[in-house]
């Protein structure tokens, strides 16, 4: 009787180890999901973020590029406009128009 109660005891003891090895391992997978869902969503936020400032940045820098080009561009048409008819006389009104 005394043998068959120290079986059951070992049964049972063995039992629950097994158990709370089982409830440790998926806690620690449901942890490692949660990490690795929560890591996901900051990576896609922060890539967002980055993207967000660099598109910004290129728009500026291209804006301002645009902008000195054309500046450039209506500066020398002014220089023209009044170089040429000192060269050549008066110009032609649709070139003077626009």
């Amino acid at each position: 009787d005394t043998m068959m109660s120290q079986f059951a005891q070992d049964i049972k003891s063995r039992f629950a180890e097994d158990i709370r090895k089982e409830v440790r391992q998926k806690a620690l997978l449901e942890g490692i999901r949660q990490g690795r869902q929560e890591g996901r969503q900051e990576g896609r936020q922060e890539g967002r973020q980055e993207g967000h400032q660099e598109g910004h940045q290129e728009g500026r820098q291209e804006g301002r590029q645009e902008g000195l080009l054309e500046g450039e561009a209506k500066g020398e048409a002014k220089l023209l406009l009044r170089m040429l008819p000192r060269r050549f006389g008066a110009l032609p009104k649709e070139i003077t128009d626009r």
